[in-house]
């Protein structure tokens, strides 16, 4: 599931020894299969400056609307100028962490709620237009339709454009985010959406495809030829033995006998029980409250690289 990582600086004593770096570093993340983010590797001189100031900008911004049940028009307004403001500062830097930490912040400050029929088209426009930001959609759609509701039939439409978008072009995340929230807004997958997940798609996308046909019932079946001959014949042997054993395990594939094969250690995994994939599992932000309505976040708490803890409060800039 992991294909980026994030922000790392390398000092070089010239152009072409960084150049040099950047090479080997390109060639050691391939050799995990993880993916560089191009848009935003870049070159500099030790002289410029590598922090951006956008999180103070956007922190001190989001703060105006902290209070959330603001009915004032002017503030709804300048409110939704600020989102799309969000929206060309991500675009014109290439950069969705701009977006991300948008949301985190809102999140933080907890303005979902008062604010909440100008987010939802919000995070619909950010869905389509930086698909790196769906595990944070996904995350705060759910929780939100756990705690109130959200246009589920919106969402179904947004899900399966969003799969058709990405799904031939290997960006497995997005479309396993996407999936797990049709899930969760109990909203089936079309078939044609089902074929392209287990034909352009990796294991995991595939898996939870299966997931949400069982949970959602549609009326057509599981493509079985299609996910068989994805599997081959030693399925446990190929990058696909995620879902063949979780697809025999828990969403009744029968097909323990080619799962047997090769190696005496996967008959040990179903002796063992063994499991890799929780069909109940639900976001971290619920776990330890007494009920849905008390989870105040919908991201779970971490420090991400552009967090500002340290800026000081007390100056005033405007976005």
């Amino acid at each position: 599931m992991l294909r980026l990582v994030d922000d790392i600086y390398i000092g070089s004593d010239n152009l072409d020894d960084a150049n040099a770096h950047l090479s080997a570093i390109r060639d050691a993340i391939r050799a995990f299969e993880l993916d560089i983010n191009e848009s935003k590797t870049v070159i500099l001189n030790s002289s410029d400056d590598l922090e951006p100031y956008w999180p103070v900008e956007i922190r001190r911004e989001i703060e105006r609307y902290e209070d959330g049940a603001q009915k004032n028009g002017q503030k709804r307004s300048d409110f939704i100028h600020f989102l799309n403001e969000v929206l060309r500062q991500a675009s014109a830097r290439k950069d969705e962490g701009v977006v991300k930490f948008a949301l985190r912040k809102i999140d933080e400050m907890q303005i979902w709620n008062g604010y909440w029929d100008l987010l939802e088209p919000f995070l619909v426009r950010v869905s389509i237009n930086f698909p790196h930001c769906w595990d944070y959609v996904s995350r705060v759609v759910a929780w939100r339709n756990t705690i109130e509701s959200v246009d589920v039939d919106l969402w179904s439409r947004v899900i399966h454009r969003a799969i058709k978008q990405n799904g031939g072009s290997g960006h497995d995340s997005e479309i396993s985010w996407a999936l797990w929230l049709l899930k969760e807004i109990k909203k089936p997958l079309a078939s044609d959406a089902f074929d392209l997940v287990l034909t352009r798609c990796g294991p995991f996308p595939s898996l939870i495809a299966l997931d949400v046909h069982e949970s959602t019932k549609p009326s057509y079946k599981v493509p079985k030829e299609t996910l068989l001959a994805k599997l081959g014949d030693q399925p446990m042997l190929g990058a696909n033995w995620l879902l063949a054993y979780e697809g025999d395990r828990q969403f009744g594939l029968k097909i323990k006998s080619k799962n047997l094969q090769g190696s005496a250690f996967h008959k040990q995994l179903y002796e063992d029980y063994t499991s890799f994939y929780d069909k109940e599992a639900k976001l971290f932000v619920f776990d330890g409250v007494d009920s849905p309505e008390n989870a105040k976040c919908a991201i779970e708490s971490e420090i991400s690289s552009y967090d500002d803890h340290n800026e000081d409060e007390d100056e005033n800039e405007d976005f």
